[in-house]
């Protein structure tokens, strides 16, 4: 699929696609959630990055959690959240996480 194909389908300009694809162009939230439609993919599938995605255990990551009440808190809450929520709240995270890393 090219990226004429894309912003047909999308019914946006390629110059669009193309700024997003290279990064650019940042999308918004409402812009991802319509790739991710038109993909038919979870929008957190998009914001995957294999490079920013550390190599740790699940040892780890329940040690870290249980490190920080605020960590512990906010994964308590998940299990009330739809899968649609949880792609929500990680599209924000990862774009928070994306500008602490640029400063």
């Amino acid at each position: 699929m090219t990226q004429a194909d894309v912003a047909k389908g999308m019914d946006i300009s390629q110059a669009t696609v193309s700024a997003i694809e290279l990064g650019v162009r940042k999308p918004s939230y409402k812009m991802l959630e319509r790739f991710a439609a038109f993909f038919n993919v979870p929008v957190s599938d998009l914001l995957k990055d294999t490079d920013d995605v550390p190599d740790e255990t699940d040892s780890d990551i329940a040690a870290f959690i249980h490190r920080s009440p605020k960590q512990k808190l906010l994964f308590s809450k998940t299990k009330y959240l739809t899968d649609s929520d949880m792609d929500a709240i990680i599209s924000v995270v990862s774009a928070i996480a994306r500008e602490r890393v640029e400063e």
